[in-house]
């Protein structure tokens, strides 16, 4: 099983009676593992397509699966649990200057509430992750 999968998804915006075609029947398959880089020109959606794989916007159609859950079933309750576990970077992602790698990652665990300790191991086991 993928461990993200993306099929026909597309998101339409309408403006003043015009619809516009962000996306249009995107499909694709990323491994456990594997980490991608999204690019292109301004405006040519790449910001819409991340915030539809974590569903902070609904796509107009098409599905996002999540280790086969599909994320248009959740409840917001459901939606926000499973954000916890998705990691992405922005394209104004605000890392703490005065912080390296660990240190950031280790902001994000310790504000939800989790214990230093714990925090600085996952956060560790994250970096190791991405490497591999």
């Amino acid at each position: 099983m993928s461990e993200i999968e993306v099929k026909h998804l597309s998101k339409t915006f309408e403006q003043k009676g015009v619809h516009v075609d962000a996306l249009k029947d995107i499909n694709l398959t990323i491994g456990a593992g594997d980490i991608y880089g999204i690019i292109g020109m301004s405006g040519a959606g790449k910001s819409t397509l991340v915030r539809c794989l974590n569903f902070l916007e609904r796509p107009t159609d098409g599905q996002v699966l999540i280790e086969g859950k599909d994320l248009g079933t959740l409840s917001e309750k459901e939606l926000r649990k499973q954000r916890s576990d998705i990691a992405m970077i922005f394209q104004h992602f605000n890392l703490l200057m005065q912080k390296n790698v660990i240190d950031n990652i280790c902001f994000h665990y310790r504000f939800r509430v989790l214990r230093k300790k714990r925090g600085e191991s996952q956060s560790k086991r994250t970096v190791k992750d991405s490497r591999t």
